[in-house]
């Protein structure tokens, strides 16, 4: 039987981060625009969008989370149960959200995933 992605594994410069059920991975890339014509004719214009993480990880005694606030230039991997997997590279955190209930939110950010399996 077909297995649908369950679990995922984020991964910051080979780093594993403890996160909880729920992240989840925009991949970026081309987005189209359609722009109408009052003669009924459609075209559209091209932007790039850039990739975005965001995951609730468990805050531990020696989770550093000003430190994680401040990565840059880092390489994200989002690996699933099914063997899927994308990669983010030169990504950079956007948010690490406040500390409540022994978690907190973060998100990241970079060019478009590239596919790993």
């Amino acid at each position: 039987m077909p297995q649908a992605t369950g679990r995922v594994t984020i991964k910051v410069d080979g780093e594993v981060l403890r996160s909880r059920e729920g992240a989840s991975l925009q991949t970026g890339g081309i987005v189209r625009t359609p722009l109408t014509t009052d003669q009924g004719k459609v075209y559209y214009t091209e932007a790039t969008q850039p990739s975005a993480i965001t995951a609730t990880l468990l805050h531990t005694a020696d989770t550093d989370v000003v430190g994680f606030r401040s990565k840059r230039d880092v390489t994200v991997s989002f690996e699933t149960d099914t063997g899927a997997g994308w990669a983010v590279a030169n990504a950079f955190v956007t948010e690490a959200g406040e500390i409540s209930g022994g978690e907190f939110t973060v998100s990241l950010a970079g060019p478009p995933a590239n596919r790993t399996v």
